[in-house]
């Protein structure tokens, strides 16, 4: 769990933000949480981002921290096509994200196999071909700039991007979780297998994008 200063309360009463879309309320609020972050305890994720837990409820729900740093060159993701066992709602804070819906069918010719994801004990990312392969069409794709809020329903197939010359920060709340194995979709040509470790960001990365916080000001950095 990520450092912050925040109360029980707090995150309670961002939920309920979140829950109500009170967009003005949500913008305040993630605006403080980003200003005031200290800790180091950022990981990278397989899909190119880094992030942490700011807070965890009782029912197991979430609020999240993603950040796509352009000081570096971010980890590619072998597989970005993915669901979730929760439904997303994610406010974009600085930046902006393009988010993909995808249908799948079993028609074809198939385009993609199934993964189905989970966690060891030790939080490493274990994907594993589920041996069934589908035919993936894209649906839409939106841009989400900051200041707004976007949600990705449970069931939904989708992949999100932010373009590499982007400094981009998200808050997620990831709300009514279900049985944690994710699916993902990978070319038909991958492996059976991937195991992604737990792997912590540089210190220098963690300071560059501790000073870009403090540079927050209302949907961008200015620094």
């Amino acid at each position: 769990m990520m450092e912050n200063q925040y109360t029980k309360d707090f995150f309670h009463t961002l939920r309920e933000y979140y829950r109500t879309k009170n967009i003005i309320k949500i913008s305040e609020s993630c605006n403080k949480i980003i200003k005031d972050l200290k800790s180091n305890d950022l990981m990278i994720h397989p899909l190119g981002f880094y992030y942490n837990n700011l807070f965890e409820f009782e029912n197991n729900e979430k609020f999240r921290i993603h950040i796509w740093s352009n000081n570096s060159e971010r980890l590619k993701p072998l597989m970005d096509i993915h669901n979730h066992y929760y439904n997303v709602i994610s406010y974009v804070v600085t930046g902006h994200i393009f988010n993909t819906l995808y249908s799948s069918s079993k028609s074809i010719p198939s385009t993609h196999s199934l993964y189905s994801g989970s966690y060891d004990k030790d939080g490493k990312r274990i994907l594993k071909k589920t041996g069934q392969n589908f035919n993936l069409k894209k649906i839409v794709q939106n841009k989400i700039k900051a200041g707004n809020l976007y949600i990705i329903d449970k069931a939904e197939i989708h992949k999100g991007e932010v373009p590499s010359s982007e400094f981009t920060i998200t808050i997620v709340y990831t709300e009514k979780p279900t049985n944690p194995n994710p699916q993902v979709f990978g070319k038909i040509n991958k492996e059976d297998e991937y195991t992604f470790p737990k792997l912590m960001i540089d210190k220098n990365e963690v300071k560059y994008i501790l000073r870009k916080c403090q540079c927050l000001t209302p949907y961008k950095i200015n620094c």
